[in-house]
């Protein structure tokens, strides 16, 4: 196919040092050159975009899961140690009979799910002020 275009003069001696430096004969063959280089230029960039996005998720993946694995492993020593408390309580104070806490709960319990509450809000809103300033 043949076109005519109209090219700049500077242009046109990028397009001269590109035949120059590449050693091809025709101004066709430089702008085909040019052409094919940007291309290829330009797939490598997002491939090279798309390895980075792929790393940064990997490495995010990475942190939340050992972030969950520590969070999980310190509940579990913690619901150890708690029970092991309690339970050393009861088998001391001879108690035998369980209260649900749904059914009657105590008022230290209820503090101490309203503590947790304003922990949790405190925390969130520290996260949503972080993300603001981004």
């Amino acid at each position: 196919m043949r076109k005519y275009l109209e090219v700049p003069e500077d242009n046109l001696e990028i397009l001269q040092q590109v035949k120059l430096e590449q050693g091809l004969r025709t101004d066709s063959a430089a702008m085909n050159y040019i052409i094919a280089e940007y291309d290829r230029l330009h797939k490598k960039e997002k491939d090279d975009d798309q390895k980075l996005e792929d790393f940064l998720n990997k490495l995010m993946n990475h942190r939340v899961m050992t972030r969950i694995r520590f969070a999980s492993e310190t509940a579990e020593k913690n619901s150890i140690y708690l029970l092991d408390a309690i339970n050393t309580m009861l088998q001391k104070e001879q108690i035998y009979d369980a209260v649900p806490l749904e059914m009657i709960p105590s008022p230290v319990i209820e503090t101490s799910k309203e503590l947790y509450k304003q922990k949790l809000d405190h925390f969130k809103q520290q996260a949503e002020n972080r993300k603001r300033k981004k």
